[in-house]
């Protein structure tokens, strides 16, 4: 592996000349339009470090389950699919979602189905649909940072639940005809809570008396463990309520950039013209192979997660200065550091080990300096990145008092 070495100085140090080639080492910084997360990744590449990447949450296929797709004779490529999706994938999309409807729910019909490229635009669609005269969107936190950059790119003033606080009780006292939406995740990313049903249709009953829409993001709805349950509303006649999903997370193949929404069927039309205006149709090939996916069980996936959640909460108990809370849903854990600046600890880990590394500034409302962990990755990889990820803590130490010391 080879890595540009340059000497580097802590947030915070007194030496000028020292915080100048501490800014210079600096791999991030506040001014660029990319996440943090993607300023790491873009460096590695541009320096083409062998980088170990500990950032995926993306669950990996086990090689021997690994789905095998068919090659098809004519590639899908050479034509438009129908703007509202696949017919297949439609067809096997609902039978999925019907198939776990409660008894509470109604009978979805591909009316209620839209097919989007990846749940990120399905977001997007369906903030189009919100009441411009609303100016606020109410957001559980900590929330992807995408999530809300989207909100706030569409001109919506984003108030996150406070860390700490019950998020029903917050929600259902701060809802109020400036209120456009709420924006719920369950199971949650990176926490791994899950709503209780009867939380969440609380939510939507009293979302519905403001007049404000519902948007469930399920995209990590199969990862639930330990005898929890994740019930979403599959509700096809409440228009104020739309429901996200993904192939990328819940089939572990994000290449394929397919999500799909649930929604009432009023709803899904409309949302359907705007996708035709703003795309034409999602990738017909895409759909193709994403149905070869969907018609397969994703069930050895999910055990490969379940089954590494206990190795990998196991590996970081036995690094000092790392604290974490087990989770039962989800693909990632954050881990609680230590260290003084998570970001600058997690650019010094890039520059001198080569290894890269989600913060708490992947997400907006974490307050706590952590690191995610991924829970769905090969174990060798998960095992050689934390053992490296030790050696970078105990480095950055040694490095921190070193400076300051001689400063």
């Amino acid at each position: 592996m080879t890595i540009r070495t340059k000497q580097w100085t802590p947030p915070g140090s007194r030496s000028a000349t020292c915080s100048r080639e501490g800014a210079d080492m600096r791999i991030t910084s506040e001014h660029s339009p990319l996440s943090f997360l993607s300023q790491r990744l873009a460096y590695a590449s541009r320096n083409r470090i062998r980088a170990i990447n500990l950032v995926e949450n993306v669950p990996v296929w086990p090689a021997r389950f690994r789905p095998e797709l068919h090659e098809r004779a004519q590639p899908d490529i050479f034509h438009y699919a129908p703007a509202e999706g696949d017919e297949t994938l439609l067809r096997l999309l609902l039978e999925r979602e019907n198939a776990r409807a409660g008894e509470e729910d109604g009978t979805l019909t591909t009316r209620n189905i839209l097919v989007t490229n990846g749940a990120t635009q399905g977001l997007s669609l369906l903030l189009g649909l919100l009441d411009p005269r609303r100016p606020t969107i109410l957001c559980q936190s900590p929330a992807f940072i995408g999530i809300t950059a989207l909100m706030q790119a569409r001109g919506y003033i984003v108030r996150h639940c406070p860390v700490g606080t019950d998020l029903v009780d917050w929600m259902s006292s701060t809802l109020s005809d400036d209120v456009a939406a709420i924006y719920v995740n369950t199971p949650h990313n990176p926490t791994g809570s899950v709503l209780p049903a009867a939380s969440l249709q609380a939510l939507i009953d009293r979302a519905g008396m403001h007049g404000a829409r519902v948007i469930v993001d399920a995209v990590y709805e199969d990862f639930v463990f330990d005898g929890q349950c994740c019930h979403l509303p599959r509700q096809p006649d409440c228009e104020h309520v739309a429901v996200l999903n993904s192939v990328s997370k819940n089939f572990g193949a994000p290449g394929l950039r397919i999500g799909w929404i649930v929604a009432a069927a009023k709803d899904v039309a409309q949302l359907t013209g705007d996708l035709e205006r703003e795309c034409v149709a999602v990738c017909s090939d895409a759909q193709v192979r994403a149905a070869e996916i969907v018609s397969r069980s994703n069930g050895p996936l999910v055990a490969h997660v379940d089954a590494a959640r206990g190795a990998v909460f196991d590996m970081l108990r036995a690094i000092p200065g790392l604290e974490f809370e087990t989770c039962s849903a989800g693909t990632q854990v954050m881990a609680h550091s230590d260290v003084d600046d998570v970001e600058a600890f997690a650019d010094f880990a890039l520059a001198r080990y080569g290894l890269i590394l989600a913060t708490s500034r992947n997400y907006s409302g974490m307050r706590s300096q952590s690191i995610r962990i991924p829970l769905g990755q090969e174990r060798d990889r998960i095992a050689q990145g934390l053992d490296m990820l030790d050696s970078s803590i105990r480095s950055y130490r040694e490095t921190v008092h070193a400076v300051r010391r001689s400063a």
